[in-house]
């Protein structure tokens, strides 16, 4: 299961201070002698438990759950529009089907609009766009 503590988890870090888990972000994180560090804000932290709450009930593996969030090399500001997609998608898909154990099958099952290939993937493999369309795709269902 998915805890906001662990390290490899550097944007959902429900800390005050910040945590960096690899040389790569340590490099990135670097600070001069006048950047100072923010603290997360609240809604970001509810973000951030909802963000592991939905990567949980859709069955992610741990190196899913860092490619969708676009680590580690997507900026701050692109997770967050990739993390606000991400939960966008999540209720759109309670609205399909109420029954939370069938979200993860419904992300792997190939899907006709997409070519036959599956939710999960495109988010997977097109990114921020990805998770764009994947989103607006399930709304589309929705509304249909």
């Amino acid at each position: 299961m998915l805890d906001a503590t662990q390290p490899w988890l550097p944007l959902l870090d429900v800390d005050d201070e910040p945590r960096v888990a690899s040389p790569i972000l340590k490099a990135k994180t670097r600070r001069g002698p006048t950047q100072q560090v923010t603290r997360p804000r609240p809604q970001h932290r509810a973000a951030r438990q909802a963000f592991l709450g939905v990567v949980s009930s859709w069955g992610l593996t741990a190196t899913e759950t860092l490619q969708l969030l676009g680590e580690p090399l997507s900026e701050e500001e692109e997770r967050w529009e990739r993390l606000d997609g991400i939960l966008g998608a999540h209720r759109s898909l309670r609205l399909i089907s109420p029954e939370p154990t069938l979200y993860g099958e419904r992300l792997r099952r190939p899907e006709p609009a997409f070519g036959g290939v599956s939710l999960l993937e495109i988010m997977l493999r097109d990114g921020l766009s990805g998770i764009t369309r994947v989103r607006a795709h399930l709304v589309a269902l929705i509304t249909r």
